[in-house]
């Protein structure tokens, strides 16, 4: 990611999570509550394994990150 475009992101009024959980429907859960609980405009991103996760970071800022991988 280029500063241009992680200084962009910081700038948006959406907040920006990342679920990150190796159960399908426990990240869909997370997602429902997360977005029924945060005020404002959220942005839900997933992954799956620490590979995702690496990958999603190396591409853009997030502002939350929940995280249980085992």
């Amino acid at each position: 990611m280029d500063a241009a475009s992680f200084f962009r992101a910081l700038l948006t009024d959406v907040t920006i999570v990342l679920i990150a959980d190796d159960h399908p429907m426990v990240r869909r859960a997370l997602a429902e509550i997360v977005t029924e609980v945060m005020s404002g405009p959220v942005q839900i991103v997933e992954a799956g394994s620490f590979a995702d996760i690496s990958e999603t970071l190396g591409q853009r800022a997030v502002d939350l990150l929940l995280l249980d991988l085992s």
